[in-house]
């Protein structure tokens, strides 16, 4: 059974054209929506999953002229090693026998629960990797929360909150995918494809979307030729940042510094709250390489850009009007909260949007509240480099050994778990980062090695602690009770004395002044580890996580980046 790609209605066996539209049938088989390896077992494939009936009513335009784009995509990028295929869920029929509910056909739309598009999603995967042998790596979404919705998932931290977060995209494990997520599992399973998405804004319109791709076929085929790093950082946090980018800076992968004034310029690094956007002009380069922004963010209407925090005070260090300058193909990572923001957003109200509107091929950022490391924080600290830090330095350096941006997610993930026992802050880390843009986009040479084949998009995301964890909020301080009651429950000592000792360390070592508790978790994992998570409220708005042991040490201390 097929179906006419212009209108989607039924195509008869022998039937030339359309007996709805006329369109002819000819167009459909070979040419169309696949490119294949011929006998290349170890071909890349992958998907561009989309709907394609939203998708030209959001650009204003036919469905025969978007898959005449997608189609010139597609044979492109299989010259380059990629073979991709559409998947469409405006008009999806089940490949497998187990999935066909009497010959259903499926016409998705955005209020469908993002379990039905992963489910025709494992249906379409299945069949291509069991059925046809496939090696299937790689999901290119194609259009924003109102073509494919992103699914929200559990905060983990702060209850009732969610994350948007396209992973479930990328972990095919159905029902069972939240239920794995919550009890830390899931990450220790084989990750079935690297996802990215090509988010279509409410002002992106057909030359626009055109440009895009076609952008990507350039890098792909000639690599981005380096013009250099362009780093903005918060001035409380230049010492970290200049760890992450270290390999940088001593390779001289920076674009040239335009000050030598340390007010403004730490290492290369562009420093805000000195650097506002009344004088962002100076200093910012519109011809870099990779952008890094290790700044604050905001989810508040009318901020858009990136800040510094100047004596309780936000900052604008940069607007969305930089991003939308630059004149060349590049790669934007930001650690700041709420960086990768862009549901219902235009350019002028989100730096991803008006990157990707722009020249950007890649981004990664968070959907909601990162946490970090602060130069405060960083001393006495053997591995100052946690959570946000570590994603966006190893995606940096990983992209640019040569893996293709999907892999180098992947590895930034496996880094992350490499760290420490996975905690609920790690998972909304692991959860939050996405990747915008083609997931299977390599910026420079590719990258040989004998451990290639190991790192291909079948390996899983091992953690090397995975096991089920237990986590139980023992206070909260909207509840009811005092801090003392409640906690006496759950712990087997005095942990007033506790909270003042912890308040105690953050002054003594980090010059942090004792703070309320918000709330406290207690974690145990299957082999009988126990630990405590403490949240505290920050001074302007942020948190504070505090990690102890199960002998009330502290391990790890981490900020927010909002």
């Amino acid at each position: 059974m097929s179906f006419c790609y212009n209108c989607g209605s039924r195509i008869e066996p022998g039937d030339r054209f359309c007996p709805a539209c006329g369109a002819a049938v000819e167009t459909i088989s070979g040419e169309m929506e696949t490119s294949y390896a011929a006998n290349d077992s170890n071909a890349a494939y992958g998907y561009l999953f989309t709907n394609l009936e939203l998708l030209a009513l959001r650009l204003k335009v036919t469905q025969t002229r978007i898959r005449k784009i997608l189609k010139a995509y597609i044979e492109a990028r299989s010259q380059q090693g990629i073979f991709y295929s559409i998947v469409d869920v405006s008009c999806y029929e089940p490949k497998l026998a187990v999935n066909q509910v009497a010959g259903r056909v499926y016409q998705l739309v955005p209020e469908d629960d993002w379990k039905v598009y992963q489910r025709l999603l494992t249906d379409q995967y299945t069949y291509d990797t069991e059925t046809d042998g496939k090696n299937v790596r790689y999901l290119f979404i194609i259009g924003g929360n109102d073509i494919i919705p992103m699914p929200e998932l559990p905060h983990y931290i702060n209850p009732g909150e969610t994350i948007d977060s396209d992973l479930p995209y990328s972990f095919l494990y159905g029902k069972q995918t939240l239920k794995m997520l919550a009890d830390h599992t899931l990450l220790a399973k084989p990750q079935m494809m690297h996802a990215g998405r090509l988010p279509v804004s409410p002002d992106m319109d057909i030359s626009c979307f055109e440009a895009y791709l076609k952008r990507v076929i350039q890098v792909a085929d000639q690599g981005i030729d380096f013009s250099g790093i362009y780093g903005q950082v918060d001035n409380s946090w230049k010492v970290v940042s200049s760890l992450i980018t270290e390999q940088f800076r001593t390779s001289n992968c920076f674009v040239p510094s335009p000050s030598d004034d340390e007010t403004y310029i730490y290492d290369s690094l562009v420093l805000t709250p000195d650097v506002t956007r009344t004088n962002i002009r100076q200093f910012f380069h519109p011809e870099a390489s990779i952008y890094y922004f290790n700044m604050h963010g905001s989810d508040a209407p009318g901020m858009a850009g990136f800040y510094g925090i100047q004596n309780g005070r936000n900052i604008e260090g940069i607007t969305p009007t930089e991003l939308g300058s630059v004149r060349k193909p590049n790669v934007v990572v930001t650690e700041a909260c709420y960086g990768a923001r862009f549901i219902q957003k235009n350019a002028k109200e989100s730096m991803l949007v008006s990157s990707i509107n722009n020249q950007t091929v890649l981004f990664l950022g968070a959907s909601r509240v990162a946490y970090g490391c602060t130069d405060d924080l960083l001393k006495n600290k053997q591995c100052p480099l946690i959570q946000a830090d570590i994603m966006a330095g190893v995606f940096m350096h990983t992209l640019c050994m040569g893996y293709t941006a999907g892999e180098a997610l992947m590895l930034a993930r496996k880094a992350l778990l490499s760290t420490l026992d996975i905690s609920n802050s790690h998972l909304v880390t692991l959860i939050e980062f996405n990747l915008f843009g083609d997931p299977a986009l390599s910026i420079f040479s590719e990258y040989e090695d004998e451990s290639e084949e190991e790192e291909s998009a079948a390996s899983p995301i091992l953690c090397a602690h995975a096991e089920c964890i237990e986590v139980r909020t023992v206070y909260d301080c909207s509840g009811s009770g005092s801090l003392l009651d409640r906690l006496r429950q759950s712990v087997d000592r005095n942990m007033q004395e506790i909270i003042d000792y912890i308040n105690q360390e953050l002054y003594t070592v980090y010059g942090i002044k004792p703070r309320s508790l918000t709330r406290a978790f207690e974690i145990r994992s299957a082999s009988g580890r126990k630990s405590m998570l403490y949240q505290f409220a920050g001074n302007y708005g942020n948190e504070i996580l505090v990690s102890m042991n199960g002998k009330h040490q502290i391990i790890e201390i981490l900020t927010s980046k909002i």
